[in-house]
């Protein structure tokens, strides 16, 4: 390919995220297959589409397009994260894991990926694993409310009461408006008293 048709590749290319952004999904869907029409083996195409097919409701067409991502180019983290969020929501948590995982080894710092490894883990029964994971999001971002509320619910539902309360409060503390952490922490207040953390 000349320069000049990389660059019009490129155009094209930046110009179907844009349309994607904008919501013109189909429009963004027919400039991205009509890309791969060029060079099949763009990867990063191929994930794009997939954001498209997932946007649209397709998935096993997304499904499809970010496993070819991640088979021209390894090294596709956001090939590898959308194909663990849709394998989660289909229940197939082990694979959705495995997904989140690869996105760590290539992101460390992204705290996305470890609370939604997290969660793969809890649902898989992998208790301290799952508290590693997201004790590992706080860590790498102190500001983030969802890690305190899901480290918190987790410990809530091993019988950590204490240590649920405490992480409730934190993700109050960052995001007062957390509507699921005013919830279950009124839940354990009522039930154990404004004293629990000391009886734990």
């Amino acid at each position: 390919m000349s320069e000049a048709a990389r660059d019009l590749f490129r155009m094209h290319f930046e110009d179907a995220i844009r349309r994607r952004e904008r919501g013109e999904l189909m429009a963004a869907k027919v400039i991205l297959g009509h890309l791969l029409e060029t060079d099949p083996l763009a990867a990063e195409v191929h994930y794009q589409l997939g954001i498209v097919y997932e946007l649209l409701g397709r998935e096993k067409e997304a499904f499809f397009r970010h496993r070819k991502a991640i088979s021209l180019d390894p090294l596709q983290a956001g090939a590898h994260f959308c194909l663990g969020r849709l394998a989660a929501a289909d229940g197939h948590l082990l694979e959705a894991e495995r997904s989140f995982q690869s996105v760590i080894e290539l992101l460390p710092t992204f705290t996305e990926g470890h609370l939604c490894r997290g969660q793969a883990l809890q649902g898989l029964g992998r208790v301290a694993e799952a508290t590693a994971a997201y004790t590992a999001a706080i860590w790498h971002d102190p500001t983030c409310a969802q890690a305190y509320f899901l480290l918190g619910r987790l410990q809530d539902e091993s019988g950590e009461v204490a240590a649920a309360i405490s992480s409730y409060r934190a993700a109050l503390a960052i995001a007062p408006e957390h509507a699921e952490a005013h919830g279950h922490l009124a839940e354990l207040l009522v039930i154990y008293g404004d004293s629990a953390e000391n009886y734990f």
